[in-house]
């Protein structure tokens, strides 16, 4: 993931593969910390957004169920598969895949002594037919 030119997360997978991604979190405090930074951008929390509108090439306008409406250059609908962004783009209905997904938070030291990686710092993907563990570097 690039933000203003930085790599964000950068996971090295073995044979000279490559994968960029970040968990939810991580993602929310890379926007926070690029708009915090800049007194002109404005991030909206705890809203729910009921409207996007195209005004411009260089403008939209956003509707929140409060009542309230903001105007922006970008909008960033990470507000899940049932999003209202994403429905005014993509006309596709959502469907249940049948794939579930558990989460869970582990500090790092009560799994080092097993730890597959030497590098704590790296995440990691393991699958097979039907499976799948993810983990997450500590941030």
């Amino acid at each position: 993931m690039l933000m203003g030119g930085d790599v964000v997360t950068e996971v090295k997978i073995p044979h000279g593969g490559h994968w960029s991604g970040f968990q939810r979190a991580e993602f929310l405090n890379v926007i926070y910390e690029a708009v915090s930074k800049n007194p002109k951008v404005r991030l909206h929390t705890n809203k729910r957004v009921t409207d996007v509108e195209t005004v411009s090439d260089r403008e939209m306008k956003v509707a929140f169920e409060d009542g309230t409406e903001a105007t922006a250059d970008l909008v960033i609908g990470a507000d899940g598969i049932h999003s209202t962004v994403r429905s005014k783009y993509l006309q596709d209905k959502a469907i249940f895949s049948g794939t579930v997904a558990y989460r869970g938070l582990i500090p790092t030291d009560k799994v080092r002594e097993f730890w597959p990686i030497e590098d704590s710092d790296v995440a990691g993907f393991w699958s097979q037919q039907g499976k799948a563990f993810l983990t997450y570097p500590p941030f």
